[in-house]
């Protein structure tokens, strides 16, 4: 905040605020940042993206603010503003896990896709959360690597992510011989069971 000269800011109640089809157009115009800007942009967005870590409230803002981390310019200092006025109002978030009978504790991960969220290149966003029991173990937010032609493709590409860190994670508590219970992959669309 002392970076970004926020301080003494208004906060703001979200970290992002999702873009009209006709806005990206206007803030791809905008000029980039010079010298020392450009180098304030990355350190601060740095900061913000070791905090993302384990703040699921800031996954997505910063991954959206990261894929301008070569040529950012003043439009992105703009969004980074924004998400600082937010962790102004917002300082502190608390994970809480508390204990749970271990035959009740199944992963689960949650899925879902925005079709074509990204309105410049059209691609989807794939939000994810694995959980055991009431326990969260991980949580993104990735661009999809392909371009889905349907919602439909957009939650399938999801739901094999999905599918994918849940195995991956039910190997690994098999390694450590710990029962991951029965799997369960959820999509917001649609409610698939592995």
């Amino acid at each position: 905040l002392e970076e970004l000269s926020l301080v003494d800011a208004k906060g703001v109640p979200t970290p992002r605020v999702k873009k009209s089809y006709d806005e990206p157009v206007m803030y791809e115009d905008s000029p980039l940042l010079e010298g020392g800007g450009a180098t304030k942009f990355r350190s601060a967005l740095m900061r913000a993206a070791y905090l993302a870590q384990d703040r699921v409230d800031l996954i997505e803002a910063v991954k959206s603010l990261s894929r301008h981390m070569a040529k950012p310019k003043e439009s992105h200092m703009r969004e980074l503003k924004r998400l600082g006025r937010y962790l102004q109002a917002n300082p502190r978030r608390s994970i809480v896990y508390r204990a749970q009978d271990r035959r009740s504790a199944v992963v689960r991960c949650h899925v879902d896709s925005d079709w074509a969220g990204d309105p410049i290149t059209r691609r989807s966003t794939t939000g994810l959360v694995v959980r055991r029991g009431e326990h969260l173990l991980k949580h993104s937010s990735t661009l999809q690597s392909t371009v889905g032609l349907s919602s439909a493709e957009a939650e399938y590409y999801a739901l094999t992510k999905g599918a994918c860190h849940a195995l991956g994670l039910e190997a690994q508590l098999a390694d450590w011989r710990l029962d991951a219970g029965t799997l369960q992959i959820y999509s917001d669309s649609s409610s698939a069971r592995a």
